[in-house]
């Protein structure tokens, strides 16, 4: 249906026009998005390129995590740009300047960033954007980050500190989703088996 086309693309028209043109998501239809994907990251010029894949990782991106994982001062400018232009960023000030890369071509920017950098140059940009999140006080996200890269030791911190605000604030599931990805040898410590035997209180207390 529309709304089901329009859901999967997001709004984007040329990726939308492209589904219904195909009637579904069949293969060859997911060949001509990621060719759109492909053409609109080809038109941006080499600064813009290096900011979009250095930041990819994050679902948003502030003007401090831009500059951080780009290295360059110009990464806001270059988001503030594209938004403007409708180029598949979008732009919030609420709460604080942000912005969102469309996920279809976000999509495309992983798997872009990933051949680019190799596995451990990739783990390592998420670790960083990790960081930058937690710091920025998504932690959801950047728990989500800890764990695609694999890292049991900066989800096992990020778990540390937050278990107390996230049982404080009716967050269980949450909690337990996070201690669920660490292995069985991390969840063994005694805090961590506290936490998450706290966790499991409200929501399956036979456990």
């Amino acid at each position: 249906t529309l709304d089901a086309a329009w859901a999967l693309t997001g709004g984007w028209a040329a990726a939308l026009a492209m589904l219904l043109r195909h009637g579904e998501a069949t293969p060859a239809a997911e060949r001509g998005i990621d060719s759109l994907a492909a053409e609109a990251w080809r038109m941006l010029p080499e600064s813009a390129r290096a900011h979009l894949l250095a930041t990819c990782v994050l679902q948003t991106i502030t003007p401090q995590s831009a500059v951080s994982l780009s290295g360059s001062p110009e990464a806001p400018e270059t988001f503030k740009a594209l938004a403007a232009d409708c180029y598949l960023v979008s732009q919030t000030e609420s709460p604080a300047l942000a912005w969102r890369v469309h996920p279809l071509w976000r999509t495309y920017l992983l798997s872009l960033a990933g051949d680019r950098l190799g596995s451990a140059g990739f783990s390592d940009l998420q670790r960083r954007a990790a960081g930058l999140a937690r710091g920025e006080g998504r932690l959801d996200e950047a728990a989500g980050l800890y764990i695609e890269a694999g890292d049991a030791a900066g989800l096992r911190e990020l778990i540390s500190v937050a278990a107390r605000d996230c049982l404080r604030e009716g967050r269980h599931l949450q909690l337990l989703r996070w201690l669920a990805a660490l292995p069985a040898e991390e969840r063994a410590d005694p805090w961590l088996s506290y936490w998450e035997g706290v966790a499991r209180m409200p929501v399956d207390p036979k456990q």
